[in-house]
């Protein structure tokens, strides 16, 4: 963890940090704007790193052929439900600094979740775009099935955020 150093009132921007889990401990500090411009950037790639570990794990699990796993993964998934109860948690034991920075923190995943090459999704328009402009498809027929794969992912992820919902409701109700 970095901790910049402090610097003048006239020449700084708020920034909040939390250390050692869910709101253990809260820190503010100011720093320069250009300082506060790289620790984002800094913030923003160690976000895609540990985002894209977990993905690669769940995905390891949940395509593994072996039941056990499958169901840890699925067990792992948890989704807007568990995003509310916890962010009352952390309301409720580090105030509203703490409930802001986790708000941020799933904007990231979020952000990061949207640009992954998934049809339904913006990188998957993305993907869309390069496989048209590489295959040299023309533009009817490629929105025609375009259209359709969009709809069966775009009802695959429904799917699955409907599941997650269940989950959520069944982890929280058996706290």
């Amino acid at each position: 963890v970095i901790l910049p150093a402090r610097c003048p009132e006239d020449n700084c921007f708020l920034g909040i940090s939390m250390q050692g889990g869910w709101a253990v401990e809260i820190l503010e500090y100011k720093v320069p704007f250009t300082q506060a411009l790289w620790l984002a950037r800094h913030e923003i790639g160690a976000q895609f790193s540990i985002t894209f570990q977990w993905l690669g794990n769940l995905w390891s699990k949940l395509f593994s052929f072996d039941k056990e796993k499958v169901q840890e993964g699925v067990s792992s998934l948890s989704g807007p439900v568990w995003a509310v109860k916890i962010a009352d948690d952390i309301r409720q034991s580090a105030g509203r600094k703490a409930l802001l920075a986790f708000a941020a923190m799933i904007s990231m995943w979020l952000a990061i979740f949207n640009i992954l090459p998934i049809p339904a999704l913006d990188g998957g328009r993305i993907l869309g775009v390069l496989i048209q402009r590489i295959s040299r498809m023309k533009a009817e027929k490629y929105f025609l099935i375009e259209s359709y794969i969009n709809a069966f992912f775009f009802v695959l992820l429904l799917w699955i955020g409907i599941l997650v919902i269940f989950q959520d409701l069944t982890n929280i109700r058996g706290l």
